[in-house]
């Protein structure tokens, strides 16, 4: 099993969410040692009291997600998908890659230079911005949906609405 093989956009859709629009550069605030930590999140409890699923839960699943993204770390993204999520997951890196375990996701190049994140009513959108080594700029953009699956909250669908579009 190669681990470090990666994959074409195709392949994995990717999101985000949060509250408000927040800016987020390559240097992310919320890594070891801080709130909240993606290296060691897992799916996020969901309170059976509360129906809806509040924007700073979505904020902080969107933001691994993006994250996740960014490093090419399938794992961050495993572990806040849904059941369903998580087998479509493994089918396209089946596919697109040859080992349904290999959880490097996205292309070295163009890269995420930062992203953001923007709280809709029950969705999450998350804007990425990325450049390559010859200074072009691309911005694509994904829509998360949430839901609860075994008592977590867990990211239950990512829509791409814009793949990768050339800025520069």
């Amino acid at each position: 099993m190669n681990k470090n093989r990666t994959i074409t956009a195709a392949v994995l859709l990717t999101c985000t969410l949060a509250a408000g629009v927040t800016a987020v550069s390559a240097a992310p605030a919320f890594f070891p040692g801080t709130k909240s930590s993606p290296q060691v999140a897992s799916a996020i409890p969901a309170s059976a009291a509360t129906p809806a699923i509040s924007a700073e839960t979505r904020e902080q699943l969107a933001r691994q997600w993006a994250e996740a993204w960014k490093s090419r770390d399938g794992k961050l993204r495993f572990v806040i998908m849904s059941g369903k999520l998580q087998e479509e997951y493994r089918s396209r890196q089946a596919l697109e890659t040859g080992d349904a375990d290999n959880d490097v996701i996205r292309w070295s190049s163009p890269w995420v230079e930062e992203y953001t994140i923007a709280t809709e009513e029950d969705t999450v959108l998350i804007t990425y911005q990325y450049t390559d080594s010859s200074g072009n700029r691309y911005e694509g953009s994904e829509r998360l949906s949430f839901g609860a699956e075994k008592g977590q909250t867990v990211v239950t669908g990512c829509e791409t609405l814009e793949e990768m579009k050339q800025l520069s």
